[in-house]
């Protein structure tokens, strides 16, 4: 059945959570290309909050509220849902801080 576990059930299981690992990867390249463009600009600041934004201020709530809503496949989607949030969040704190940075580039 599987090359390093024979147990269906785990199989199972592990499948969707492999799916829903892999959703938000297309595009985590984006927070991770606005936190360290914000570091670049002298705004330590919101990258931190971008940091944090991704494990805790949505990952962790969260949890709970897609535990209670969807049970185990909420938990399996947890850091999908919390990556596309904080890839949100990054885009638009990367906008007003090129826009902070470059107020003469931007209006022209």
């Amino acid at each position: 059945m599987g090359i390093f576990i024979d147990n269906s059930e785990v199989i199972q299981y592990g499948v969707p959570m492999l799916i829903a690992a892999s959703l938000a990867g297309p595009v985590l390249g984006l927070m991770f290309l606005s936190i360290n463009s914000m570091q670049a600009l002298d705004r330590p600041l919101p990258a931190t909050i971008l940091s944090l934004c991704r494990q805790g201020l949505f990952f962790i709530p969260l949890l709970f509220i897609l535990n209670q809503i969807f049970g185990l496949d909420g938990i399996s989607y947890t850091q999908t849902v919390s990556d596309y949030l904080a890839i949100l969040i990054a885009v638009f704190m990367l906008f007003l801080s090129v826009k902070k940075a470059f107020p003469a580039e931007i209006l022209s």
